[in-house]
């Protein structure tokens, strides 16, 4: 179909929107499924208000592409509606946990910052990375453009949190770091610019070299742009090292000035945390082992569902035990070892 009859097609389309918009919203349709949906709407109209190449045309993949980013976002500056939620989900890996990234504040306040790479199985291989204050996202297409939204709302909260973007260089790559810093054209409406809290990880044409990576041909309609590209999976071939993206990113995170820890707290406080769970951990087997007897040697008859225990907290204030444990703590405290931030740093740099 000619750019004018496209052109056409969409302005005779919007009314189609229009009529059923608020249902698309009022079910909490995904991008995907509203796409199908006015789909089904536009095959009812096929021979009425629109011909079946209009509908053909709507049907083809890189419509789909169309109608979900550019449409979507000339509806939203335009119409002033909200753009279903993508079903492609953002990743987020924190403290070597893998979760959705619907809610950046379960962050820990004890991290540096984050790092953005598309590719999941990339992110994935990075996750040590989020044991050391570096929480790791990854997403690609839409989802990208509401992790930007989520990640300026976070750092207007916390302003000085850097995010850190990992790429393939090559003009998508360069795209990427740009539309994290100043926004991309669908989105210069929402105001979600992260501006000089990014900072670009790589690849670079310096990394390239330095690296000395293979190259490969850049896609044909950017080749006037730049005549080579590489790809992060050519970080395989380095020598020496059986995790290859994640050994990059601890050297070029170390060459920028950003540390390989997560922020430092009182010494005090740590000890606390510690002692705390080796108290815990002592005791278990210990408290298993007492309640197994006692209760064992109760004769209780019968079956049950469920069963509950109502003990006010006075059941437990025995001075005798509260200061035994005490004991305990304050000599396993003695032994608590400290790591400065140098050192933890220096340790996952050469890990």
């Amino acid at each position: 179909m000619s750019k004018k009859l496209a052109t056409k097609f969409w302005k005779k389309f919007l009314p189609l929107v229009e009529e059923h918009y608020k249902e698309i919203k009022q079910r909490g349709m995904s991008l995907r499924s509203s796409y199908y949906f006015l789909r089904r709407k536009l095959s009812e109209c096929v021979g009425a208000n629109f011909t079946q190449a209009e509908f053909d045309y709507f049907c083809k993949s890189t419509t789909y592409e169309y109608y979900s980013q550019d449409m979507w976002a000339r509806w939203e500056e335009q119409k002033g509606w909200e753009r279903p939620p993508a079903k492609i989900i953002t990743i987020l890996w924190e403290n070597g946990k893998k979760m959705a990234a619907d809610d950046l504040d379960v962050v820990s306040k004890r991290n540096r910052g984050f790092i953005f790479v598309e590719k999941s199985d990339i992110a994935a291989s990075l996750m040590e990375l989020s044991k050391y204050g570096w929480a790791v996202l990854s997403g690609q297409g839409v989802s990208q453009r509401e992790l930007r939204a989520m990640l300026s709302e976070f750092i207007r909260k916390h302003p000085k949190y850097p995010i850190l973007i990992l790429h393939d260089w090559d003009t998508v790559g360069r795209n990427i770091v740009d539309n994290f810093v100043s926004g991309s054209r669908r989105t210069k409406h929402l105001g979600i610019e992260l501006g000089e809290n990014v900072h670009d990880l790589g690849l670079t044409k310096d990394q390239v070299k330095r690296y000395s990576l293979v190259t490969e041909p850049e896609a044909v309609r950017y080749r006037a742009k730049q005549r080579y590209r590489v790809e992060l999976d050519a970080l395989i071939g380095l020598p020496d090292t059986d995790k290859p993206y994640e050994w990059f990113a601890k050297q070029e995170m170390n060459r920028l000035g950003f540390k390989l820890t997560k922020r430092p707290i009182s010494k005090r406080r740590l000890a606390q945390e510690k002692v705390g769970v080796a108290v815990q951990v002592a005791l278990m087997p210990m408290i298993s082992e007492a309640t197994t007897a006692a209760v064992g040697s109760m004769n209780i008859p019968g079956n049950a569902v469920t069963a509950s225990l109502h003990v006010h907290p006075e059941a437990f204030d025995d001075p005798v035990i509260k200061a035994q444990l005490e004991q305990l703590a304050l000599s396993l405290a003695q032994h608590v070892e400290y790591k400065s931030e140098q050192e933890v740093h220096e340790a996952v740099l050469a890990s």
